[in-house]
């Protein structure tokens, strides 16, 4: 009989270099995009350190996939980043 193994809840950081590459951009793109709103805003771990949740990444690349539209896509990052404040771990 095989065990089942029960599956973890992890929380991958990611910095803005692995999110360029993630999503295949460049970085004056993503940044643009961070502005128009298109793309989630980095949280502050503590000083000038700037992460997003790998899974964040993740949602805009499937954003980009689906051609969701900018309009869309701009309520999805809205979400993503009200979401932060709920996030149960």
């Amino acid at each position: 009989m095989l065990e089942e193994k029960k599956q973890e809840k992890t929380l991958k950081l990611i910095d803005a270099k692995f999110a360029i590459e993630y999503l295949s951009i460049g970085r004056s793109t993503f940044y643009e995009q961070i502005k128009k709103g298109l793309i989630p805003k980095p949280f502050n771990m503590f000083g000038n350190t700037k992460r997003w949740a790998y899974y964040e990444i993740e949602q805009i690349a499937i954003a980009y996939i689906k051609e969701i539209g900018e309009e869309k896509q701009k309520e999805l990052v809205k979400d993503i980043e009200n979401r932060r404040r709920t996030i149960n771990l």
